[in-house]
This record gives structure tokens, C-alpha cells and sequence, in this order.
């Protein structure tokens, strides 16, 4: 079944809040991240924070769920005005427990980045 075949089942609210204790990948300034987040095949990004390791974006976007997408995949960039934005984690979140006109925050740890600093985590709400 394509992405085209699947059945909406309605909007969903994510607002990227921040992130903490992430590792810089700059050898002379900090690094520049950002936040791509996915769902459904479709993709936003949140602005640059430029020199922040503590970044707080505070973004909210909202994007349309389907049949069986139970998980936001979440992946954090540095920005490189030189060159490619480099990899910098990802998380997966679930909102399958998730209510109707109900806030839920979430927090999760950064994963798949090769050089880590104290756990670094994404704080998100639903």
C-alpha cells in the first residue's frame, strides 16, 4: 500500500520544545542544530539555533497521521554554511498514548550519534 493509498486518520500537534547536553561537532564555534521531523512520508524542519547546545526551539507544526504510523521520527543537524549539515541523532516518539485536545509531553534520548555528551535528549509535546 503507498502513501497515497493510506487512510488519514487525522492531524496530529507536535511542538519541538529543545534539546539538552548536546555534543558539539565544531572544532572552532558551536554547533548550529536543527530539527527534522517526519511522519507519514512528509517532513518539517525547525529553525536554527545557531551556537546552542542547550537549543530551545518552542516550534509547534502540525502534520497528518495515517493508518499505522504509530511513531514521529525526529533527527537532529549542525548547519554548515560549508559543506553538508551533519548528523547528529535521531529518536523515534511514540503517540499512541497520546488524547484528543490533551497535551503530552515526551522526552527522549538521542540516539545513533557517534560521539554523545551526557545523554542527550529532544523534548517534545503532542
Amino acid at each position: 500500500m503507498g502513501a497515497e493509498d493510506k487512510r488519514s486518520v487525522g492531524k496530529i500537534t507536535v511542538k519541538v520544545v529543545g534539546a539538552s547536553n548536546l555534543k558539539n561537532k565544531e572544532l572552532l564555534s558551536k554547533s548550529d542544530p536543527y530539527c527534522k521531523v517526519e511522519l507519514g512520508g512528509k517532513s518539517v524542519k525547525t529553525k536554527v539555533q545557531d551556537g546552542k547546545l542547550n537549543p530551545k526551539w518552542n516550534e509547534t507544526f502540525e502534520m497528518e497521521a495515517f493508518d499505522n504510523d504509530e511513531v514521529v521520527s525526529v533527527s537532529l543537524w549542525d548547519k554548515n554554511s560549508i559543506g553538508k549539515d551533519e548528523f547528529m541523532g535521531y529518536s523515534f516518539i511514540s503517540f499512541d498514548d497520546c488524547y484528543k485536545d490533551k497535551a503530552t509531553e515526551k522526552v527522549s534520548s538521542l540516539m545513533g550519534s557517534t560521539k554523545r555528551k551526557d545523554n542527550p535528549s529532544y523534548y517534545t509535546s503532542f
